[in-house]
């Protein structure tokens, strides 16, 4: 009963950004909203798009030295930036609980600088960075206490939680050569070492979907990407690169579907899981450094002297099966859905017309009906999604 699915993209893009500074951090907030941190010899900035990546303007700027890197949205209301504040030595976060009008400064005198922040649930928080430092909040970042890491020397550089619990942590004895990954299982408290590479891979960004399944990119001599499918206990490289380059970001808009970044210009993609990985845009010469994808597929690369590079989602077109009947609805006849949702645990339908064009979306979770009140009379047919799997 469930409609099959084409979705087309168009070629990877430039898109303007309006600065030569290098671009750090990423993260998309919704679909629509994605921010970017920045800094150069002139100062530091962090970029707001509200067209999914197409286009940004500045929403703080400051020219006292500050390094910004990790961004974290939790929405598009409320975001953090991790990085280094000249003026006390010390590490950094800017937070922003209203668009990004507004952002507050908060410094940690502990570590020399944080490189990136985390959420494991809606009100905790962990940041990561020098000194052997990961700093843990449960009340959305308003006041913090020490993870116990085992050292005061290493530098962490990326986290990714798998679930609310378990969590993974890369680091290295200098920011730009991560050989090791740390573990957590008490959600962010007490971090142990589960594998230490011994400088033979250096790691560019570590991302869990789940408490066993995630991936690291980097490289071992030439780019690379590794997956474990066991919590980090044995890893498979699923990417074999073509040079020795480094792939610095990953990404994924569900637990199939995802990109990685390579420094040098190259985007890969997978739509099996992170088995295997496809070119889809190659720009030689453009150096990226930072990764981020939302969940509608839209995805942006960024990197050194402002480069930005997006993709152009077309709409999606559903083709219905002749027998699901049921999948079809008569709008003058009905302006009210009715779903079985107790038995088919849908969480998402949405609406299309009679090209396959969507026209309305409605979370199901708690619902079991869809209001059609505002289409106009004749035939349409709706697509049931199950856990974001259509």
């Amino acid at each position: 009963m469930i409609l099959g699915a084409i979705n087309l993209h168009a070629q990877w893009h430039s898109a303007p950004s309006g600065t030569t500074e290098t671009f750090y951090g990423s993260d998309f907030a919704d679909t629509n909203t994605a921010y970017l941190s920045s800094w150069d010899a002139n100062g530091a900035s962090i970029y707001k798009s509200t067209d999914g990546g197409e286009s940004f303007t500045s929403t703080w700027h400051d020219e006292s030295g500050y390094f910004i890197f990790g961004v974290h949205a939790s929405d598009s209301h409320s975001v953090s930036v991790s990085g280094y504040d000249p003026t006390c030595n010390c590490a950094l976060l800017l937070q922003t609980y209203d668009d990004g009008i507004t952002w507050t400064n908060s410094t940690f005198s502990s570590s020399f600088g944080f490189y990136a922040i985390q959420q494991s649930d809606p009100t905790t928080f962990l940041a990561c960075g020098y000194n052997g430092k990961i700093l843990k909040s449960v009340n959305s970042g308003k006041f913090w206490t020490e993870a116990v890491t085992g050292n005061d020397t290493l530098t962490f550089r990326f986290m990714s939680f798998g679930d609310v619990k378990t969590g993974y942590a890369v680091a290295g004895a200098s920011f730009n050569f991560l050989d090791k990954i740390f573990k957590t299982t008490d959600g962010g408290s007490t971090w142990a070492m589960q594998k230490d590479f011994a400088f033979t891979r250096s790691i560019g960004e570590i991302k869990f979907l789940d408490a066993q399944t995630g991936f690291y990119v980097g490289s071992d001599g030439q780019d690379a990407i590794f997956k474990t499918t066991n919590g980090g206990t044995t890893w498979k490289r699923v990417y074999h690169g073509t040079d020795t380059s480094v792939f610095v970001g990953i990404s994924f808009q569900n637990a199939m579907t995802g990109y990685a970044a390579n420094q040098a210009g190259r985007v890969v993609k997978t739509t099996d899981g992170g088995e295997h990985w496809t070119s889809v845009t190659s720009h030689s010469g453009a150096l990226i450094s930072t990764l981020a994808v939302a969940k509608n597929g839209k995805a942006l690369a960024a990197g050194v002297d402002g480069i930005i590079y997006t993709n152009t989602l077309s709409a999606a077109v559903f083709v219905p099966k002749i027998t699901d009947k049921d999948y079809f609805v008569q709008v003058d006849a009905q302006k009210l859905l009715i779903v079985d949702n107790d038995q088919d645990q849908i969480t998402e339908i949405t609406i299309h017309d009679i090209l396959g064009r969507e026209i309305l979306r409605k979370n199901m979770i708690d619902s079991r009906e869809v209001s059609l009140s505002e289409l106009q009379s004749g035939t349409y047919f709706w697509n049931a999604f199950h856990n974001g799997q259509s």
